[in-house]
């Protein structure tokens, strides 16, 4: 599945994706998910690809949600945690 999510992410971008893994059962993912419901761009113009991890680890994610910037086919950046909208528009300026 995760390979799946990072080729599509990468063949879809014209620049930049993120990939977001989630959970059912994670506050801060189903806030992320909400507050994304109600803003489209909060990620801007970078595609965007949320993965459910819900009893499948996955190699490198430890926590939810975890975001996954991907420039050129390449992951430039990781971050986990969500702090409201005000974070990712931070993040990715």
């Amino acid at each position: 599945m995760f390979a799946l999510a990072l080729l599509a992410a990468m063949f879809a971008a014209e620049d930049e994706a993120v990939i977001v893994y989630t959970s059912k059962t994670c506050p801060p993912c189903r806030a992320l998910k909400r507050d994304y419901a109600a803003d489209p761009d909060l990620f801007g113009d970078r595609e965007v690809h949320f993965v459910s991890i819900d009893g499948k680890p996955v190699k490198g994610v430890s926590a939810v949600p975890t975001f996954v910037l991907i420039r050129d086919w390449k992951e430039i950046e990781r971050r986990t945690g969500y702090g409201g909208p005000e974070s990712i528009r931070s993040w990715l300026k």
